[in-house]
């Protein structure tokens, strides 16, 4: 899987997210990986097709709930339709709450 650290300012809109609270944001993306057998050697390739892709917004405060839905906007990418599939809450060292909001695009 390959993990791109966009940085805050990277995100426009999220669902669930105000921008002020945002610490950063990560876009995720696997694709399909296919076993390849050719005389006996065995040999790991990643496929074209993507598999899964999920961006994730660290943040200090959130009204995200599993399940619901709303465009996202992020880099350069004009608004996708995603869907909130998960929300982690951590504790940083100094006493912090942190949320990791995982949303992953919706079919249209």
């Amino acid at each position: 899987m390959a993990k791109y650290k966009l940085g805050k300012l990277a995100l426009i809109t999220a669902p669930g997210v105000i921008l002020d609270d945002v610490i950063d944001v990560d876009l995720n993306a696997s694709g399909d990986e296919v076993d390849i057998t050719v005389f006996g050697d065995t040999e790991k390739q990643i496929g074209c097709g993507l598999l899964d892709v999920t961006v994730e917004v660290t943040a200090t405060n959130h009204s995200a709930t599993v399940g619901a839905t709303g465009p996202i906007t992020v880099g350069g990418m004009t608004a996708v339709g995603c869907v909130v599939v998960d929300v982690k809450n951590k504790v940083s060292p100094k006493g912090r709450h942190e949320y990791t909001i995982s949303y992953a695009p919706t079919v249209s």
